[in-house]
């Protein structure tokens, strides 16, 4: 793993939900370790408003592969504790890159880390 203080500027986008839950936020653990007071974060993660969640039939081809689809305000609670939230966003949004149209539950966070928050 990295060392403590080193970036000031780490993204992980549907990287947390492509893990099991405790491991993700194993994983946010270190990336805050590894982030410089002040750094900055962006996280995106799938949510429970994502169609593979509720197993319907417009679901993705690819939604196998998430193992944690994160619950309303999950992301903001995990991120809070060490950063100031500049922006917080949960919203469903459509995707063509599969071929027909799909459409996904995201959450994502832009947050500056911060001892005083």
């Amino acid at each position: 793993m990295y060392p403590s203080d080193t970036f000031d500027l780490v993204t992980s986008a549907t990287c947390l939900d492509h893990m099991p839950e405790l491991d993700g936020q194993l994983l946010l653990e270190k990336i805050t370790k590894c982030l410089k007071d002040s750094g900055i974060l962006f996280v995106e993660v799938h949510t429970v408003d994502d169609p593979g969640f509720k197993h319907t039939e417009k679901k993705s081809e690819l939604a196998f592969v998430v193992q944690h689809y994160f619950r309303h305000n999950e992301l903001l609670r995990l991120v809070q504790p060490h950063y100031y939230i500049m922006r917080y966003e949960e919203k469903t949004e459509e995707d063509r890159d599969h071929g027909e149209l799909d459409l996904h539950g995201f959450a994502n966070v832009l947050a500056r880390k911060s001892s005083l928050r």
